[in-house]
């Protein structure tokens, strides 16, 4: 009996002693609500013109026929830019055979795939990319297609 009441006393003794050494401070809890963000395209990709057996044509991002397209949102708030598929579409034009597609590769743009909005929440972005050779069997006609691009916060 006596060893619990020596264990109960140490353990209180324990208690009393470190309480004299306490502190209470207040520290501050922070959070940012973004603003939604937002793309919306200002000019299409235009490979313009070209004959069939041409080679490969490439656009660079910041080009007269590169494409464009604003990003809206939080102001300085950094973002990215992803390509659905890799980077790889596919154009194509209703004309009959087998040659009717063509694929365009290698989207890139002029923020390496990593932006910041400017003080008023806003950013153009410049895109580029690469149309494959056009086969000397293709199909005549207007080719057409899209590329999903992705814009988000980067943390």
């Amino acid at each position: 009996m006596k060893l619990v009441k020596t264990l109960v006393l140490t353990v209180a003794s324990i208690g009393l002693s470190s309480s004299v050494y306490a502190a209470n401070g207040d520290m501050n809890v922070k959070a940012k609500v973004l603003q939604p963000i937002a793309i919306t395209e200002i000019t299409d990709l235009d490979f313009g013109d070209h004959s069939q057996g041409d080679a490969a044509d490439a656009i660079a991002p910041g080009s007269g026929r590169a494409a464009s397209f604003k990003v809206l949102g939080t102001p300085t708030a950094n973002f990215t830019v992803t390509y659905a598929n890799g980077g790889t579409t596919t154009i194509s034009t209703d004309g009959g055979g087998p040659l009717k597609d063509i694929a365009v590769t290698a989207f890139d743009d002029d923020v390496s795939q990593a932006g910041q909005l400017d003080p008023t929440g806003e950013k153009v972005v410049s895109v580029g990319a690469t149309l494959a050779a056009i086969d000397a069997n293709q199909v005549a006609g207007d080719y057409l297609g899209t590329m999903n691009i992705t814009v988000e916060y980067a943390p």
